[in-house]
């Protein structure tokens, strides 16, 4: 008696899944990189909230000091003279007893600071009774991977009542 049994195969060939294993891989690279793109844009956006944070306490700081202390004389442009450095992280509290503490920073995006810079200038108008103090800080830091630093400045005017 003959053997008639058939040989069916219907299981795929190697050459047949490296060509699908190739073209899968062309498609999902896209994907990564859009994902990686995603990433590094959250990173820095996430830098740029803490360095705008940061400078929105110096400024807060700057406005409990009294108008006319000599840590806020014009041409003071540094930040290390205005003596932000507290021990023991210690907490300034503002009037509605919002805390601000100068040495809590994102130690990721410390590492990152290139420069920190606070300029005041007196500005006097000769029609307005009172005197006003321009504060300007500037935080410099350098992305990872980046060759240009990014900078954030606020700038606040304060009067003296």
């Amino acid at each position: 008696m003959k053997n008639t049994m058939k040989i069916n195969n219907h299981g795929f060939s190697l050459i047949e899944v490296c060509i699908a294993s190739i073209i899968l891989l062309i498609l999902l690279i896209p994907i990564f990189t859009i994902m990686s793109k995603g990433n590094s844009g959250t990173i820095h956006n996430r830098n740029e909230l803490t360095a705008r944070q940061y400078a929105s306490n110096i400024i807060a700081y700057c406005n409990l000091i009294p108008f006319n202390s000599p840590e806020l004389i014009e041409g003071n442009d540094k930040l290390d003279k205005l003596k932000l450095n507290f021990t023991n992280n210690e907490l300034i509290k503002l009037k509605d007893n919002a805390p601000i503490n100068l040495n809590d920073i994102d130690p990721t995006f410390k590492k990152l600071i290139k420069e920190k810079t606070l300029s005041i200038k007196d500005i006097e108008m000769k029609e307005l009774p009172y005197k006003y103090k321009l504060f300007t800080v500037k935080i410099e830091w350098l992305e990872p991977g980046k060759t240009q630093n990014s900078v954030v400045e606020i700038s606040e005017l304060r009067s003296e009542l």
